[in-house]
């Protein structure tokens, strides 16, 4: 599983620096794009390396909110 997982990771970091290259124009992107990040590391410490309440505790919350934020995002684009 190293390979998916490197691979995901690069994939999603990825995500989180063109959001942060997109922030100047609406901030919110990279705030919905890190909550997304920090709640996906979640899922990884809780399927690689700890498993534990905590993790979904964070993770999911975090994960509910990053969707909010970005969805925002689309709707005030639209505008």
């Amino acid at each position: 599983m190293k390979a998916p997982v490197y691979g995901y990771m690069a994939v999603i970091s990825a995500m989180l620096v063109s959001a942060a290259g997109a922030a100047p124009s609406d901030p919110a992107i990279f705030a919905g794009a890190a909550l997304f990040y920090v709640s996906d590391l979640c899922v990884a410490r809780e399927r690689f390396v700890t498993p534990g309440f905590a993790n979904g505790a964070l993770g999911l919350p975090l994960y509910f909110a990053a969707q909010l934020v970005l969805a925002g995002t689309v709707a005030s684009a639209a505008r």
